[in-house]
């Protein structure tokens, strides 16, 4: 991220996706406007240190309960956003990415559970209205099932990223 932000102008708003190290924060944070993986309480401590008001963050929810996967357990979801917001995180919504699976059904059923987890959250958080949920090989299964974002990367660049 640090060696492509300046190759482009300066009006681009950068999101990051993926694991995010603690101490790779200090990095990250100046340079990005949205944090797509917000998966733990300890990375959300550091993600409020540092100068003037953190970029906005997505909770990564594990919705498929996957041993493989990070984030949030999505019974959790609602407290944890209470609390963070609390410290200061702003909260701008859910995501997942859910286990890999052949099954449509349940791919759709895991992220019928992350839309209501997000209309959940936006009662009690309304800036927090973002269901990020969907790639390039199930993105249209996400939008029917209410995502309000989708990560196409592959289906842009293929494999050149």
């Amino acid at each position: 991220l640090a060696s492509k932000t300046p190759l482009l102008p300066a009006d681009v708003a950068w999101h990051f996706v993926g694991p995010l190290q603690r101490n790779k924060v200090r990095l990250v944070r100046p340079a990005v406007a949205l944090l797509h993986s917000l998966d733990r309480k300890s990375l959300a401590a550091d993600w409020i240190k540092g100068k003037g008001q953190p970029p906005p963050a997505l909770l990564q929810v594990n919705i498929s309960h996957d041993p493989a996967k990070g984030g949030f357990d999505p019974m959790e979801v609602l407290p944890v956003a209470d609390e963070l917001v609390g410290w200061g995180v702003p909260v701008r919504g859910v995501m997942t990415i859910p286990a890999l699976s052949e099954n449509r059904e349940e791919t759709r059923d895991w992220f019928l559970a992350l839309a209501e987890i997000g209309r959940r959250l936006a009662t009690t958080h309304p800036t927090a209205s973002e269901v990020s949920m969907g790639m390039t090989d199930d993105f249209e299964l996400a939008i029917e099932s209410g995502s309000t974002m989708v990560r196409v990367g592959r289906a842009i660049f293929e494999a050149s990223y």
